[in-house]
């Protein structure tokens, strides 16, 4: 069964999913799906908007989890938490764990001052420099987030991901990843786009070359229409590199059938 690893309910304040309604959506559509809920701490607008109640969560959860309903987390990854986010995972049974950068140098890449004052190429370093620094000092992840976070909300006329530009910094995340048997997402939100596309495949390709197999597919739902979007579609644009779908259950991986 192809899933859809990237799912945000009840517990996430920026969602209006409810986790009935991802189940719903799931067995129409004939997916499995990994429920998400973000977990953001220290976060610098609002240190309480990312964060839920675990036990509740799992009180809740529970009683939809099966084989094809899991249980999981997105973490938000900053260098300043890293032993709190330990904590964190201690207080419940995830199947899955998802690294995101969301925010870098300690501001959110959402606020229009991350980039005052920077161009698209300085914002950039800034981003990746601080996953980069994530992923060598934070080991209790499954896959790597929507590595194109950024281009949703950075102000520049193309948003666009570029490897030339970076590519140092983008083999060294990759390198990291590997190392460190971690997965990387397809965050399927901005697939419908052919230049996201365009600007991702030479970056999974590069992550492939390093020696990196197993990808993870990720709507980022927070709406019951948004469940499995375009998923696939990126099952079929990562297996075309050679690329390998992957789950977790139990943080153990799995591969996930051909949709």
């Amino acid at each position: 069964m192809i899933f859809d690893t990237h799912i945000h309910c009840d517990f996430s304040c920026d969602s209006r999913l409810r986790l009935e309604e991802a189940c719903a959506v799931a067995k129409q559509k004939n997916i499995g799906i990994i429920i998400t809920e973000h977990m953001d701490l220290h976060y610098p607008t609002n240190p309480l908007a990312f964060v839920f109640d675990i036990a509740e969560y799992f009180k809740s959860g529970n009683a939809y989890r099966n084989e094809q309903v899991l249980l999981g987390i997105e973490l938000g990854l900053q260098t300043t938490c890293h032993q709190e986010n330990e904590a964190v995972l201690k207080q419940g049974n995830f199947d899955m764990v998802i690294g995101s950068i969301h925010v870098a140098k300690q501001i959110d890449v959402y606020m229009e001052r991350f980039y005052e004052g920077f161009s698209k190429q300085q914002s950039y370093q800034r981003y990746l420099e601080d996953m980069l620094a994530c992923v060598q000092q934070f080991k209790n992840y499954d896959t790597l987030g929507h590595i194109d976070y950024i281009c949703r909300y950075a102000p520049y006329e193309d948003t666009n991901l570029e490897l030339a530009v970076h590519r140092e910094l983008w083999a060294a995340i990759f390198a990291q990843l590997i190392a460190d048997g971690k997965a990387l997402e397809l965050n399927t939100r901005r697939l419908d786009e052919p230049l996201a596309r365009a600007s991702l495949q030479p970056l999974y390709k590069l992550y492939y070359d390093l020696g990196g197999r197993y990808v993870t597919l990720g709507s980022d739902a927070h709406a019951q229409a948004e469940v499995g979007r375009r998923i696939c579609l990126a099952d079929t644009w990562v297996r075309d590199l050679a690329l390998e779908p992957v789950y977790f259950k139990e943080r153990q991986m799995f591969k996930a059938s051909q949709a």
